[in-house]
């Protein structure tokens, strides 16, 4: 009995590890994906205050 609780509470640790690892992914993922957007979209920007400016004087 012994034996099998050790196995149980082997298996519930890696679990939990695994799980928490994913969530740490996940999260490093949001941020980064985050992160390159927001640069795409300043890129963007950039250009559309250009389009702006040319279309302003019509």
């Amino acid at each position: 009995m012994t034996h099998f609780n050790d196995g149980g509470r082997w298996l519930r640790w890696l679990l939990l590890d695994h799980l928490l690892l994913i969530v740490v992914i996940l999260m490093i993922a949001a941020l980064l994906s985050t992160l390159y957007f927001r640069s795409v979209n300043q890129e963007r920007l950039k250009d559309y205050e250009l389009q702006r400016s040319v279309a302003a004087p019509l």
